[in-house]
């Protein structure tokens, strides 16, 4: 299973480490662990029920408050 992230999810990463650094040092580090961890659980996952290899396209990373499906905007045209 292929794994690719959007640009917008890797600014997204870049951000999100960045801001977790400002708070305390080291933590940005952690937060890319356990993304690392999670993206390969869904890719995982997701090859287990896939006859042929395929690929995971993250289009975004995003903390709980951001707005709900904001990135849709950003990948569909006709997204509303």
């Amino acid at each position: 299973m292929k794994l690719v992230l959007s640009e917008g999810a890797l600014a997204e990463v870049r951000e999100a480490h960045d801001r977790y650094e400002r708070e305390q040092e080291g933590l940005g580090a952690r937060f890319e662990a356990e993304l690392d961890e999670v993206l390969a659980l869904a890719a995982i996952a997701l090859a287990a029920g896939s006859p042929v290899g395929g690929m995971l396209r993250v289009l975004a990373v995003s903390h709980q408050k951001r707005r709900p499906r904001y990135w849709r905007s950003t990948t569909d045209p006709d997204a509303e």
